[in-house]
């Protein structure tokens, strides 16, 4: 069983194990999140080279040492018996590890994600099938409104106007939920209509 969280990431530092096609994979997913990346392989394919500003290549075999520091490691070898080894290495030190290999016994999963600015939806069948994950993620995507990404922009905007303005908490609550039912234009008229430093809550 797993739950889902969203985690900051600004501050973690992430070991991937691999320099092949599963760590390109991975490099590309990640790349977005502002993570302290380290890349352990002996190789890289041109791939990972062309993306050598986002991690750190420490130019090895897998050491139990390279975990010093780390926060969340990655197996993406492509070799059952050295992903099981990275495995076990960060059980026994307490650390959270995605096992590429075995999906079932990873500590955590990468989720199939969409993104529209300040919306994320995320999809995952907990290593099952990234197959299935990835059908789903697409299915999802195409029924997402277009507008969506500036309305929730809208509505953030307005919400600290109302909590800014408006003292009443029943008043507070009943003006934030009705937003959600607005159009773009609506929305934009109601947050000149809060900012009006002449504006009464309840006119």
């Amino acid at each position: 069983m797993y739950l889902p969280l969203m985690i900051r990431t600004d501050h973690l530092s992430l070991l991937l194990v691999g320099g092949g096609c599963v760590a390109h994979r991975k490099v590309l997913s990640l790349l977005p999140y502002d993570l302290k990346i380290k890349l352990v392989s002996p190789d890289l394919i041109q791939g990972l080279k062309d993306l050598d500003q986002a991690f750190t290549w420490i130019r090895s075999s897998f050491d139990p040492d390279h975990l010093e520091g780390v926060d969340l490691v990655v197996t993406a070898t492509g070799d059952l018996a050295t992903n099981n080894t990275v495995y076990q290495a960060c059980k026994d030190r307490g650390i959270w590890c995605l096992n590429t290999s075995d999906g079932q016994t990873s500590d955590f999963h990468l989720p199939g994600l969409i993104q529209a600015g300040s919306l994320q939806v995320s999809v995952s069948t907990g290593g099952k099938s990234p197959a299935m994950t990835k059908l789903i993620k697409e299915d999802i995507q195409s029924k997402l409104e277009p507008d969506w990404e500036e309305k929730i922009d809208l509505i953030y905007a307005i919400r600290l106007l109302i909590k800014k303005r408006v003292e009443d908490h029943r008043m507070r609550q009943v003006l934030i939920k009705e937003l959600t039912d607005l159009d773009i234009e609506t929305l934009k008229q109601r947050r000149i209509k809060y900012e009006n430093k002449n504006w009464i809550p309840g006119q």
